[in-house]
């Protein structure tokens, strides 16, 4: 009995030396890995585009991944967009080829906008200790744009003709949200610097809107004044591919 009692904690103290050293094995393998696909690693991704030139990858201002393990990351992608602008224009119209004025009108215009783009994207390496990589993902895009253009002024008119003044806005937005599956590979050149090709699908729903008013006064005297209003509202679904993408992964 006493040699059977031994017997069993000799199996227990081997089984636990043996899970002790795959685990040391992994780990040296992961910290002798002649990449940089490890924990706590970060990297910066950039697409590359036609004649080899460099874009920011999947078309946002900033892509960059995080390793939580050997195999898993989190990649995250933003882009944010704001523009102003304001013009002045004088319209003339010459009649018959001569000096004489036919037609003289103004119009000051004014013009934002403001976007935003995220991607965010979980990516699983099946085998890290190889120099080509293959990986899987999935994630979620969710995307906002306001476009706002405002107008005013004095319309062309023949001599003779009431002058005709207008003031005219126009205000769209859009959102939308996906859902996105991904499959691709990783080859490193050299331990921080990758090359990568992806494929992914995404559903994604949209909704526009659109709106438009525009006053217009005929005068002087008053002979007229008005005010029309445009607006429509377009949504729905689609599946889409995004074709294969191929990067560049900086890693720091």
């Amino acid at each position: 009995m006493l040699h059977k009692h031994y017997s069993h904690i000799i199996i227990v103290v081997m089984l636990a030396a043996s899970f002790g050293a795959v685990r040391v094995s992994a780990q040296t393998e992961e910290a002798n890995a002649d990449n940089s696909l490890k924990e706590g690693a970060w990297a910066l991704q950039f697409q590359i585009s036609g004649n080899f030139t460099l874009s920011p990858f999947e078309g946002l201002a900033l892509s960059g991944k995080r390793h939580l393990s050997a195999t898993d990351a989190i990649r995250l992608g933003i882009t944010i967009g704001l523009n102003n602008s304001e013009s002045d224009r004088i319209d003339k119209t010459i009649e018959n080829d001569t000096v004489s004025l036919f037609s003289e009108g103004t119009t000051a215009q004014s013009v934002n906008g403001q976007s935003i783009d995220i991607h965010a994207h979980y990516l699983f390496y099946t085998n890290p200790q190889e120099e080509v990589n293959l990986f899987l993902g999935s994630g979620l895009s969710v995307q906002y744009s306001r476009g706002y253009q405002e107008a005013s002024g004095i319309e062309p008119r023949p001599p003779g003709l009431s002058s005709r003044a207008y003031h005219q806005s126009v205000e769209n937005k859009k959102i939308g949200f996906g859902i996105v599956g991904l499959t691709g590979v990783e080859w490193f050149a050299t331990k921080r610097l990758s090359l990568h090709a992806e494929h992914s699908i995404a559903i994604s729903y949209e909704k526009s809107t659109y709106s438009e008013t525009r006053k217009t006064l005929i005068g002087p005297p008053i002979e007229y004044s008005g005010r029309s209003v445009n607006e429509w509202t377009g949504k729905g679904w689609r599946v889409s591919s995004q074709g294969v993408k191929f990067g560049l992964s900086v890693y720091i």
